[in-house]
């Protein structure tokens, strides 16, 4: 959560916006582990604040076509239902 709070300053994004995914995230984690995380985030974004002297803007741009969002494992098994031996 560090690493993704010092992210968020590079990249400029809303703390409030990480903050929820954060929390969505660990939505079913007891509330010390949520609040743990929350604070690892904020200090990473507060050590870029201060260390960092330089920030992205890397503009949305929305996609003409449908797209999908999926992790390795949910691509291996849609790779493995697909293979006929």
């Amino acid at each position: 959560m560090f690493v993704l709070g010092l992210l968020g300053y590079l990249y400029k994004r809303d703390t409030k916006i990480l903050d929820g995914i954060v929390r969505e995230t660990f939505a079913r984690k007891e509330k010390e582990i949520i609040d743990n995380n929350i604070a690892l985030l904020e200090a990473g974004y507060k050590y870029a604040e201060q260390h960092i002297h330089f920030q992205f803007e890397v503009p949305a741009t929305p996609s003409k076509v449908a797209m999908m969002t999926m992790n390795g494992n949910t691509a291996d098994r849609i790779r493995f239902h697909r293979c006929r031996f």
